[in-house]
């Protein structure tokens, strides 16, 4: 169905060419899913986009040459009229940035109808698909999420959104950067499922950009892993991912939940080949030919193809060894933050009328409490819209609150206006979900970075705060030369580590972090997840907010599970994670993906449309309707939030009615 041959992407700097994509072969057969995986700023979205023809609006002045051939018809070689004749009718495309995906001014009904009409699909027909594949994906109340604007929906509803105004006009080929990215582990799993069932039953052919071996795992056919704009590996995924040939593969996915070193390196020991390998630096068995000279792809007897001169000592590179680290050392004293009761609520319409009328304003977050000491971490879990995004956003008084009180670091800063707060907010820095609403698009990366320390004066002269920067930018595997760069000339995990840097260059005492490694791969996350624990160590108390459990296990003290806006279960982390309590938590551990192709290919479910409870006003338990074990008393009456043992919390009375017949007899 696609077949991209000697595909070539680089920019004319005037003293040389720069290349981002270098001979890209991959194919994409009718049913199939082929996975372009790959560390950051590998090139996985420019392929995405030299595809779709959309690369000049990603990249200006990018040159692309090859072929890329859909049906046997280059598209590279079509007049605008034709290629825009094949877009959107037989090729659909999930960009990774659901922000950027969507038009803010207009509702996703009327979004709806414009993708539909570009088939000529009934406005009632279209919008009936619609709500079906939104129910499938899990989205509660499909049809006020039909009626609402991109704004009101979270990140994870958003992408949501997106993946099924893609699958609408049930096209051929389907190419998604990221798809999964912002949404949970439980609707993740389903929306992946949701994509690998249309494929083997219509016939999709899907090309899935993802730096998650486990989403690799969970929908491919084939993989294609990319380093520097090279295919390093590529062949059958159950190879790929559980005997993996080159040792680049090996690295990403013996990264997977490791807390990598975070201390700046040699910049000589890092410094990139220019002429021969691009994983020589890097590389246990590299030699000088590997620095020297390009390997080329050569053919393996079990059908993979990688690009390397050692072929022969692969196997012993490739043992996947996850090792248990320990948590840091934590400091001990007063707490950095003391909330108590917060709640937030927010208008549901936009017309004026309804600002002043209370029955119009619907709940985001009830009663959330915690205290997070020096050099300690919590975690924050739950699918997408249970309201993580909006504690962390009250908890740093970003929002206005309806109850609840915020004590950081002794000070109530509560009712604190702007003025009052400003001198705060130096040690409360936030690492927001999404890079392309952060980052400012008219500065440059040198200015969005020093623009908080400047502001706060964290330094003393310029020279202290270059070297910051460096440190942070060596860490975090970034160039110095994106310094001058704008955030649209940066990948999306690139933007993201800018956010990073430019939150920990103040040095804070406490960091709220939503979401901040969604974007990264393996190994770039391993790294940050060693500065984050050397920030820890130094004394910084960390909200970590994240859809990936297994970060969120291995970075926090703390672990509270969020559902509705209420919290279901909090505890130990450990103690969490091991021996979960709550049905809701339950499912979301069973939702965690492994690398193994056989077992995620075993665990895929046939997705149908829910029974209907979602429309039925509950008064109870707001996880009543999907609840295996749950009352009749639970429909009417909230489960209130009870220690079952020591700093273990659990909102259910069903499992506390269980475990009392339990010791009864």
């Amino acid at each position: 169905m696609l077949a991209v041959k000697d595909l070539q992407v680089h920019i004319n700097t005037g003293a040389h060419d720069a290349f981002i994509l270098k001979n890209l072969d991959l194919d994409v057969l009718e049913g199939n899913v082929t996975a372009l995986t790959g560390q950051s700023g590998s090139g996985k979205t420019t392929a995405a986009f030299a595809i779709t023809g959309l690369l000049n609006f990603h990249i200006p002045g990018a040159v692309v040459n090859g072929q890329i051939l859909f049906d046997g018809r280059d598209i590279l070689g079509m007049r605008n009229e034709e290629r825009r004749d094949i877009l959107g009718r037989h090729i659909a495309f999930i960009p990774q940035s659901a922000y950027a995906g969507l038009n803010p001014f207009l509702s996703i009904q009327r979004q709806t109808i414009e993708v539909a009409a570009r088939i000529g699909t009934p406005k009632k027909q279209a919008l009936l698909r619609f709500k079906t594949l939104l129910d499938l994906l899990d989205l509660e109340n499909s049809e006020a999420v039909i009626r609402s604007y991109p704004h009101q929906l979270s990140g994870g509803m958003r992408q949501r959104v997106l993946i099924a105004m893609a699958i609408l006009n049930r096209p051929r080929l389907l190419i998604a950067d990221e798809p999964t990215t912002a949404v949970d582990r439980t609707n993740q799993v389903k929306a992946l499922d949701l994509i690998r069932n249309i494929c083997d039953d219509e016939g999709l052919g899907a090309l899935i950009v993802t730096h998650d071996m486990g989403v690799a795992a969970r929908v491919a056919d084939t993989v294609t892993v990319l380093l520097s704009g090279l295919a390093m590996e590529s062949g059958d995924a159950a190879r790929v991912l559980k005997q993996p040939a080159h040792p680049y593969t090996a690295s990403l996915l013996r990264s997977l939940y490791h807390v990598g070193d975070y201390s700046p390196e040699n910049p000589e020991l890092k410094k990139k080949s220019v002429s021969g390998c691009p994983f020589a630096h890097r590389c246990a068995f590299a030699e000088d030919k590997c620095r020297r000279k390009l390997p080329g792809v050569i053919r393996l007897p079990s059908g993979v193809h990688i690009r390397c001169h050692l072929t022969e000592r692969m196997a012993v590179d490739a043992h996947l060894a996850h090792e248990k680290q320990p948590l840091v050392f934590h400091k001990q004293g007063n707490p950095v933050i003391e909330v108590r009761g917060l709640s937030v609520s927010y208008k549901s319409g936009l017309l004026l009328k309804n600002v002043f009328r209370k029955k119009h304003k619907k709940s985001a977050l009830r009663h959330l409490s915690f205290d997070l000491l020096p050099g300690r971490c919590l975690g924050i879990v739950g699918e997408s819209g249970a309201g993580k995004t909006t504690a962390m956003k009250g908890a740093a008084r970003l929002i206005s609150l309806e109850n609840g009180k915020i004590i950081y670091k002794g000070t109530d800063i509560t009712r604190l206006g702007y003025r009052a707060l400003m001198p705060l907010r130096a040690g409360m820095q936030v690492v927001f979900q999404n890079p392309d609403a952060s980052l400012n698009p008219k500065m440059k990366i040198r200015d969005i970075l020093f623009e908080p320390s400047r502001l706060h004066r964290t330094y003393s002269d310029k020279r202290q705060e270059e070297g910051a920067a460096v440190d942070m930018f060596t860490v975090l595997e970034l160039d110095q030369e994106l310094f001058n760069r704008y955030p649209e000339q940066l990948s999306h995990g690139q933007k993201q580590r800018v956010a990073i840097a430019r939150a920990l260059i103040t040095n804070p005492d406490l960091l709220f972090a939503d979401e901040p490694v969604s974007a990264l791969d393996p190994f770039i996350r391993s790294k940050i997840l060693g500065l984050f624990r050397q920030k820890m160590e130094q004394g910084m108390a960390i909200v970590l907010i994240s859809h990936d459990l297994e970060i969120v296990k291995l970075m926090s003290d703390t672990t509270i599970v969020m559902y509705k806006g209420r919290v279901v279960e909090s505890g130990p982390s450990d103690d969490v994670y091991e021996r979960p309590y709550h049905p809701y938590t339950k499912e979301l551990m069973s939702a965690v993906l492994t690398t193994d192709p056989e077992t995620e290919r075993n665990r895929r479910i046939n997705l149908s449309p829910p029974t209907g409870m979602w429309q039925e006003k509950l008064s109870g338990c707001l996880y009543y309707s999907k609840c295996s074990i749950k009352k009749d008393e639970c429909k009417v009456n909230v489960p209130p939030l009870i220690e079952i043992s020591h700093r273990r919390w659990v909102a259910c009375k069903a499992h506390k009615e269980k475990n009392h017949l339990r010791r009864k007899r």
